[in-house]
């Protein structure tokens, strides 16, 4: 909390990779339906100001740069499934990293941030 929330009210800017939306998502493939409740907890905790920008891949090239994660491939599909929802959900950009290099991926985050005042 504090190497987060801190900053931010502090007025900094603050980049969290995997913040609460990879939580939901482990923890309802996990758990299911009952993990519900607490998913709509953490959703609370992302700020009303953030720039929520989704990193997605095609299934093939996900697989590839997980070939030493020991989680199925089953979970990847569902991993792929559910951020893609959310980010429908939650308004947030999707980049898809199969499609852009590293430096038009990182150009395209950096323009959101600024469209964003951020």
């Amino acid at each position: 909390m504090t190497r987060f929330y801190l900053p931010l009210l502090l007025g900094r800017r603050v980049v969290a990779e995997r913040f609460v939306l990879d939580n939901i998502v482990y923890n309802e493939f996990f758990l299911g339906s009952s993990f519900e409740i607490y998913s709509r907890l953490l959703l609370r905790m992302i700020p009303r100001n953030a720039v929520l920008i989704h990193l997605d891949a095609e299934y093939r090239d996900a697989l590839a740069r997980k070939r030493n994660d020991l989680l199925s491939q089953d979970f990847l599909a569902y991993q792929l499934a559910a951020y893609r929802a959310w980010a429908r959900r939650l308004g947030a950009i999707s980049l898809n990293t199969s499609r852009l290099d590293e430096l038009d991926t990182t150009r395209r985050i950096l323009e959101a941030c600024e469209a964003a005042g951020r």
